[in-house]
């Protein structure tokens, strides 16, 4: 996590978090239902990052039991594209204890409530 002399330091526009967040593990959420985990090295006014150590998680609904699955995989350095990213979390995710990647889910689980707030928490078991 960041350190408390860079919580300190004033944030005057975006970049400023990822500029704090240098050497830092972070949490990107990509488009086409990806996430990533990994250490911010470096990052340009395109948003694009590089990142090292990385925990890739791509999710996908299994055709036939519309369970949700994911696949994971490790780099050891990877570039992102800027276009692609939809968030950026510097809260250490791997501190968090309700929340597991590992977890399944079914399509049925996600979409039976009729609040979106509902939706979200039904994710998790």
């Amino acid at each position: 996590m960041a350190t408390t002399s860079s919580l300190t330091q004033p944030i005057s526009e975006p970049f400023d978090l990822l500029r704090l967040s240098l050497s830092e593990r972070v949490y990107v959420k990509l488009r086409g239902d990806r996430e990533l985990r990994g250490t911010l090295h470096a990052y340009d006014g395109h948003g694009n990052l590089v990142l090292a150590n990385v925990d890739e998680t791509v999710w996908y609904l299994e055709q036939g039991t519309e369970q949700l699955r994911s696949v994971k995989r490790s780099s050891e350095m990877l570039y992102v594209r800027g276009d692609g990213v939809i968030l950026v979390d510097f809260t250490a995710f791997e501190d968090i204890g309700w929340l597991s990647t590992t977890d399944e889910f079914s399509h049925s689980d996600i979409s039976s409530s009729d609040s979106p707030r509902d939706n979200i928490t039904a994710r998790v078991h």
